[in-house]
């Protein structure tokens, strides 16, 4: 990042809002995606593509996930390293 970027501090009266009616909290990314995929694993998850086509539940997309970044550490990849993959459209 530049070093000139910086987030913008919130109004406290919007702050106290969204962490009132739950829309913030301290979760990161990772815990609710881990949540979403424990509650939802079993959800239909379908690409229909002429090429690609794909039929399973979300947690065997989150399984394939996993598997591409074991993939990652096996080749001497680790948390906070940068990776840029391109991927076809498709799981």
């Amino acid at each position: 990042m530049p070093p000139d970027w910086q987030l913008r501090t919130p109004p406290a009266d919007l702050t106290r809002r969204y962490v009132a009616d739950g829309s913030w909290n301290d979760d990161t990314l990772g815990e609710i995606l881990a949540t979403g995929l424990a509650e939802g694993g079993d959800l239909a998850c379908k690409v229909r593509s002429r090429v690609r086509r794909f039929s399973g539940k979300l947690g065997d997309v989150a399984e394939l996930g996993r598997r591409f970044c074991g993939g990652l550490r096996a080749r001497g990849g680790g948390p906070g390293e940068l990776v840029a993959v391109q991927l076809p459209k498709g799981v």
